[in-house]
C-alpha cells in the first residue's frame, strides 16, 4: 500500500513503530474502499494519523473518499467541559497556531488567512546540481526531518548546525568602495546520517524554510550565540514600571479602611461613596506626570487588592463581633477596650433574653396550662400635631400607650390614655396587666412568663415584683417568672 521509498522514511522517523504503519495501512485500505475508519481509544488520535496522510500525499485522498460518509469522528474531538481551576493551555487558540507553524501545516492565522502547509521548494538549477545529488526519497526525509521537532528551537539549531563558516580566501574587489565581507557560509544537508553539500537556494528549498530564517542563523553564528525564541516575550510598552506601580499601591492604601465581621473573617471595604474611576481621578491630580491611564489603575486595584465599596450585604451578628475585634486591636487603650468589654457583655445578656423568648414561645404552643406576655410602653405621641413653632412648646398633654403582647396567641392588646388622665408610674402599667389577665388569661392557665423591656434594678420594679407576689399568693398562678434583658 505504501510506496517502498516513504515506507523506509518513516521507519527512520522518531516516534513510529510497526503498529503505527500497520494502522496507517489500514486506514489507506478503508479509503480505497470509501469507508472511514472506526477509531478507537487504543489508536492513534486523529488529529496524528491525518498529519501523516498529510505527509504521505493521502490528506486531499481522504477527505475526496469521505465526502459522503460520517468523518466527524476522524475531524473533531469529544467536547470535553473544563473544570475550575484547570488550565488547558494546549487548546489555546495560539498555541495550535504555534504547533501548526512548527510542523508546518496548513492553519488560520491571526488575521483569518488560511496559510498553506510548507512544501519543498523547486530546484536551484546551479552548477553543483543540488538535487541531482538526493534522490526523491532522500529530498523527502530531509523534509520530513526539519518539521519533526516539536519546537522551533530546536529547528533552528539542527539547521545551524548544518551551516558552517568559513574564512574568505581570495578578495576581489569590482569597485573602489566594495562591500567587505568578513566569513563565508557553506551550506549542507543531512541524509541518513551524511552531509552533502548544497548551495544556499538549494538549502532554503529542500528544507523547506525562507531566506529570511537563513540569514538569522547566519547572524546568529556570527555573534557566537544559539538561536533562541523570542516571540511573545518582550516586555509590553504600556507595562507600568515599579516606581509607578509603588506609587498606585500607596495611593490606594491611603484610603481609610471599614471592618465588617462577616461569618469566621473581618470583610474590609471602602466607603460606599467612592468608586474606581474617582480614585483614578484623585491619582491624576497627585501625581499629574505619572502616565497611568484608567485601564491600568483598575486592573492592579483588581489584582493586588481584594476590596469592596460599601458594607457588604450579609453582614451577620456584627454588633457582637465588632466589641470582640476590638478587645483583640492592638492599637486601642485599655479605657476603649474596658467599653467595648462592657458592650459585649450586654449583648450577650440581651442574646439570652431572647432566647428565653424563643424558649418559652415554643412550650405556650405545646401546653395549655402555660403562657408568655411581653409589656413595653410604646412611643408617646403629642395629643395634637401643632406646625406652628412657637405653638409647638406650649403643648402638655401626651399620649401613652401601653402594650401587652401574647406569645402564644400572636395578638396585642393596647391601653391608651393621655397625660391628663394619669402618669406613666408602676401602678398603672400592674393596673393594665391585671385587666389583662382577668379578662383575657383563662383560669387553666397556672404558669405566666414575662418580658419586659427595662433594667432589673429600677425602682419600679419593686411595685411590679409584690403585684406578682399577691397573685401567686391568691393562688391565681403556681409559678410566675419575670424575664429582664439587663
Amino acid at each position: 500500500m505504501i510506496p517502498l521509498p516513504q515506507l523506509l522514511l518513516l521507519l527512520q522517523s522518531p516516534g513510529l513503530n510497526a503498529s503505527f504503519l500497520t494502522r496507517i495501512t489500514s486506514v489507506q485500505a478503508y479509503i480505497a474502499r470509501g469507508q472511514s475508519y472506526p477509531f478507537s481509544s487504543n489508536d492513534m488520535s486523529p488529529g496524528l494519523m491525518l498529519f501523516w496522510l498529510n505527509e504521505l500525499g493521502l490528506f486531499t485522498l481522504c477527505f475526496a473518499k469521505m465526502a459522503d460518509s460520517d468523518c466527524s469522528s476522524v475531524c473533531s474531538a469529544e467536547f470535553k467541559s473544563r473544570r475550575m481551576g484547570v488550565v488547558h493551555k494546549e487548546e489555546y487558540k495560539r498555541e495550535n497556531i504555534r504547533k501548526a507553524k512548527v510542523k508546518g501545516l496548513q492553519r488560520i492565522n491571526y488575521q483569518g488567512r488560511n496559510v498553506p502547509a510548507m512544501q519543498q521548494g523547486d530546484d536551484c538549477k546551479c552548477k553543483k546540481q543540488c538535487f541531482n545529488k538526493i534522490s526523491e526519497a532522500e529530498r523527502i526525509g530531509v523534509f520530513n526531518k526539519v518539521y519533526s521537532f516539536n519546537k522551533k528551537n530546536e529547528q533552528d539549531l539542527y539547521l545551524q548546525s548544518l551551516i558552517e563558516i568559513q574564512d574568505i580566501k581570495r578578495k576581489r574587489p569590482r569597485n573602489e568602495d566594495p562591500k567587505e565581507r568578513s566569513s563565508n557560509f557553506t551550506y549542507n544537508v543531512s541524509v541518513f546520517n551524511r552531509r552533502v553539500a548544497v548551495c544556499k537556494k538549494a538549502y532554503v528549498s529542500l528544507h523547506g524554510i525562507t531566506e529570511n530564517r537563513v540569514r538569522r542563523l547566519c547572524n546568529l553564528i556570527l555573534k557566537g550565540e544559539a538561536p533562541i525564541d523570542k516571540r511573545g516575550k518582550h516586555p509590553c510598552p504600556r507595562r507600568m514600571s515599579a516606581e509607578t506601580c509603588q506609587l498606585v499601591r500607596e495611593h490606594i492604601e491611603s484610603f481609610p479602611l471599614k471592618e465588617a465581621c462577616c461569618s469566621s473573617h473581618v470583610h474590609k471595604y471602602l466607603d460606599a461613596r467612592l468608586d474606581v474611576r474617582q480614585m483614578h481621578g484623585l491619582f491624576q491630580e497627585k501625581y499629574p506626570s505619572a502616565n497611568v491611564s484608567y485601564k491600568c489603575y483598575l486592573k492592579f486595584f483588581k489584582e493586588n487588592f481584594s476590596l469592596a465599596f460599601g458594607k457588604p450585604k450579609t453582614d451577620i451578628c456584627c454588633v457582637e463581633k465588632q466589641p470582640s475585634q476590638k478587645l483583640k486591636s492592638l492599637h486601642l487603650s485599655d479605657k476603649a477596650k474596658q467599653v467595648a468589654a462592657a458592650e459585649l457583655m450586654v449583648h450577650r445578656r440581651s442574646r439570652n433574653f431572647y432566647t428565653a423568648m424563643k424558649n418559652v414561645k415554643k412550650k405556650c404552643s405545646n401546653s395549655d396550662d402555660i403562657i408568655g406576655l411581653t409589656l413595653d410602653y410604646v412611643q408617646d405621641m403629642p395629643l395634637s400635631d401643632i406646625p406652628i413653632q412657637e405653638m409647638f412648646y406650649y403643648r402638655h398633654l401626651q399620649v401613652f400607650n401601653f402594650c401587652v403582647h401574647n406569645l402564644k396567641t400572636g395578638k396585642s392588646v393596647f391601653y391608651s390614655y393621655h397625660a391628663g388622665e394619669g402618669i406613666k408610674d408602676p401602678d398603672t402599667g400592674c393596673s393594665f396587666l391585671l385587666d389583662y389577665i382577668s379578662n383575657h388569661v383563662p383560669e387553666r392557665v397556672k404558669e405566666l412568663y414575662l418580658f419586659s423591656d427595662n433594667y432589673s434594678s429600677q425602682n419600679g420594679n419593686h411595685t411590679v415584683v409584690r403585684f406578682l407576689a399577691a397573685l401567686t399568693a391568691s393562688k391565681r398562678f403556681h409559678k410566675i417568672v419575670h424575664y429582664f434583658p439587663l
